[in-house]
């Protein structure tokens, strides 16, 4: 499951890397989004209205506005697994977390603390 706005957060990051060729990253992106397994949630107005309560209470944790709209996207689909790289959104126990960029990935059950002393970011 993908909220729509998944592939803007992706986009948003890949494009910020200078190392990377915008060109074969716009090919990746597309060929990704393009799936038959992937089941896209649009946005629409329940989605953004729940997305805004998320925000007012999250907003002081460092969760930002499109994240708000992925977790109001996994509300209205039961979807309690999140695969993510960013520490806010690891440190939501109520939550089951997976970080694919740990090697092995970093998997956290729902209830588990984050320790962020653990954690690295791809932009260092």
């Amino acid at each position: 499951m993908l909220s729509t706005i998944i592939p803007l957060e992706v986009s948003h990051n890949l494009y910020a890397v200078p190392k990377l060729d915008k060109i074969s990253t716009e090919k990746l992106i597309l060929k990704w989004v393009t799936q038959e397994n992937i089941t896209f949630v649009p946005v629409d107005n329940g989605i953004m209205l729940i997305a805004l309560e998320f925000f007012k209470s999250n907003r002081s944790k460092g969760v930002g506005g499109r994240d708000c709209l992925i977790l109001a996207s996994m509300l209205t689909k039961d979807v309690e697994t999140i695969a993510t790289n960013d520490k806010n959104l690891l440190r939501m126990s109520s939550l089951h977390r997976i970080d694919p960029v740990f090697d092995p990935p970093l998997i956290l059950q729902k209830g588990e603390v984050f320790d962020e002393s653990k954690f690295t970011s791809l932009k260092s």
